[in-house]
């Protein structure tokens, strides 16, 4: 897997639309797995990414947890569309509810 970061993967979620990837690079990877390619980096987090969540009613949105910051992503248009950085300590659990 580091093929596709420039460091260690410390998160994955597999979704319909591939493999996302939460690395101690601070940035999200989107792996086509079925051709073994990279199709988007996400990039944004200020710190590495423990957490990768997907939405399950909503299939296009991922939220990823840094070490004090939440994102929300929409996958579809490939932005950033919700940022929670005000966290002033170390985020260990994140629980998505269907």
């Amino acid at each position: 897997m580091t093929s596709f970061t420039s460091d260690v993967v410390l998160s994955m979620r597999m979704t319909d639309r591939g493999l996302y990837l939460g690395s101690k690079d601070t940035n999200l990877y989107l792996i086509d797995i079925k051709k073994g390619k990279l199709r988007v980096v996400y990039e944004g987090h200020w710190q590495k990414i423990n957490l990768v969540y997907q939405i399950w009613d909503q299939p296009h949105i991922i939220i990823t947890v840094s070490e004090s910051n939440v994102k929300v992503w929409d996958t579809e248009k490939d932005v950033c569309v919700l940022n929670m950085n005000e966290h002033t300590s170390t985020i260990v659990f994140c629980e998505i509810n269907p």
